[in-house]
C-alpha cells in the first residue's frame, strides 16, 4: 500500500492517564506486539522490516518528511513472507527495537500507545495520533491534554541519540 502518513509523535512519561483519557471518546481496535529492523538510507529516508505478533510480517519504505508542523512522508507498505523476513534479519547493518502498541479508533482519527524497548530494556513512551489533518491532529492531542511537542525523528533515530 502506498500513501501519504500524517501524524504527531509526542513523548510521554506515562501512558496510563492518556489511556483513560483516550477512552471516553475512542474504542480499542486491536494490541500488537511489533520487531522493527530499521535499514537507514540517505537524506532521512530508511526501510523497516517488521514482525507484528507472531505471525504477520512487513517491508515498510519510510520517504523524505515534508516540512510540516506534523510529520508527513511517503510510505509503502506490503506483507513479505516470513523467509524475507528471516533474511534480514540475519544481517547486521540493521537498528533493532520493540513496540507494544495499542490502537484506538477516534472519530477524527488514529491513537496508538506505545512502549519502546530494545532488547527487553524499557526505553520511551510515545503516543502517535494519525488523521487525515493537522487540525484534527491538535483536537485530538488537545483532547488528550498532552502538552509534549511534537517530534519529527523516527524512533529509531530517537534510540540512536539517547542509548546507543
Amino acid at each position: 500500500m502506498m500513501l501519504y502518513e500524517l501524524e504527531g509523535k509526542f513523548e510521554v512519561e506515562e501512558l496510563e492517564q492518556i489511556k483513560k483519557n483516550i477512552l471516553s471518546t475512542s474504542s480499542l481496535l486491536e494490541k500488537v506486539v511489533e520487531y522493527n529492523m530499521i535499514f537507514p538510507l540517505k537524506n532521512k529516508r530508511y526501510i523497516r522490516v517488521r514482525q507484528q505478533n507472531e505471525k504477520k510480517f512487513f517491508w515498510t519504505y519510510k520517504g523524505k518528511p515534508k516540512t510540516s508542523e506534523f510529520n508527513k512522508r511517503l510510505e509503502i507498505e506490503f506483507r513479505i513472507p516470513e523467509f524475507i523476513y528471516d533474511m534480514f534479519f540475519k544481517t547486521t547493518a540493521h537498528i533493532y527495537y520493540e513496540k507494544e502498541r495499542e490502537i484506538y479508533k477516534h472519530p477524527q482519527g488514529k491513537i496508538f500507545l506505545d512502549q519502546i524497548s530494545s532488547r527487553d530494556k524499557p526505553l520511551m513512551n510515545f503516543v502517535e495520533i494519525e488523521a487525515k489533518s493537522e487540525e484534527n491532529i491538535s483536537f485530538i492531542k488537545k483532547q488528550l491534554n498532552i502538552l509534549s511537542p511534537n517530534i519529527t525523528q523516527p524512533y529509531w533515530l530517537l534510540i540512536e541519540s539517547k542509548y546507543l
